[in-house]
């Protein structure tokens, strides 16, 4: 019964981190069919191809039990999303809906099968829309508050660089790939992890490793709204080299921060930036 219970513990902790990570794992499903019909085709040179790498990323990647006792218990489980990449999904769900369309004998049929194809596609997937996606105006196409913001921080910035602290909506590539020149005060994955522990629910036990732990405690304190004193702050800022804090007016963070000593010096909406003074 144990054992049951912690298989089932095990299998639930995988499947939180899939929905964590926003991958949707139904186009796992077709890609497996297509694996099927790959095989009853026996065409040798796609089964070389995909099926004993799709073995073994079963085996591997998507085997719940090799996540819990072997990639968590590393702490590679904030890169492990990374091997979902190598699943060609993409293709070969591309060549499934291909085939399935060819196979149709008459020119109405093959409409029929390729807008039921497009139907499915699209219910399995995740509509940009729906993860908060807005396409922008301007011409970088990044978020108008984005501009205002880095624009705040040049003008008040002494050197060339800035090292920044974001609140999570900002860590998915779009600072860097607008001004290179704001230097990030966490990692990406280490932020992302402990957004996603606390959009599942789960407690956010801040590592024993130092150079992971103040990492952790701003990204709870700023991306997780996870109070955390402003004395650990203050040290946390000063260890990372931090110079600015954007704070969600909507959070608490801002009174933390200005307790670890930081003050306002702007802000674009909802969105404040704050100066390290101490």
């Amino acid at each position: 019964m144990d054992i049951i219970l912690k298989l089932n513990e095990a299998f639930e902790s995988f499947m939180s981190y899939f929905n964590g990570r926003k991958e949707s794992i139904a186009f796992l499903g077709i890609y497996f069919l297509v694996l099927i019909y790959i095989w009853f085709q026996k065409d040798k040179e796609k089964i070389q191809m995909l099926i004993p790498m799709s073995v073994f990323l079963a085996a591997t990647v998507f085997n719940f039990l090799v996540m819990e006792y072997l990639v968590i218990p590393l702490g590679l489980d904030t890169e492990w999303y990374r091997m979902y990449w190598l699943v060609p999904v993409i293709p070969v769900t591309a060549y499934g809906a291909v085939e399935l369309i060819r196979m149709q004998e008459n020119k109405i049929r093959k409409c029929v099968i390729a807008v039921l194809c497009i139907m499915c596609i699209y219910l399995c997937g995740q509509p940009v829309w729906k993860l908060g996606y807005n396409l922008q105006d301007n011409e970088y196409k990044v978020r108008d508050s984005l501009i205002e913001i880095v624009e705040i921080i040049r003008q008040d910035r002494q050197g060339d660089t800035a090292r920044v602290l974001f609140p999570s909506e900002y860590y998915i590539y779009e600072v860097r790939q607008y001004d290179a020149s704001i230097l990030m005060a966490t990692g990406r994955d280490m932020a992302m992890s402990a957004v996603r522990k606390a959009q599942n629910g789960e407690e956010i036990i801040f590592s024993e490793n130092p150079g992971e732990r103040v990492q952790q405690e701003l990204a709870a304190a700023n991306m997780c709204n996870k109070r955390v004193d402003p004395e650990v702050l203050k040290a946390d800022l000063a260890a990372t080299g931090t110079e600015y804090v954007v704070c969600d007016s909507k959070t608490d963070s801002e009174a933390w921060f200005e307790e670890a000593g930081c003050a306002e010096i702007g802000g674009s909406g909802q969105y404040k930036v704050l100066k390290v003074v101490f």
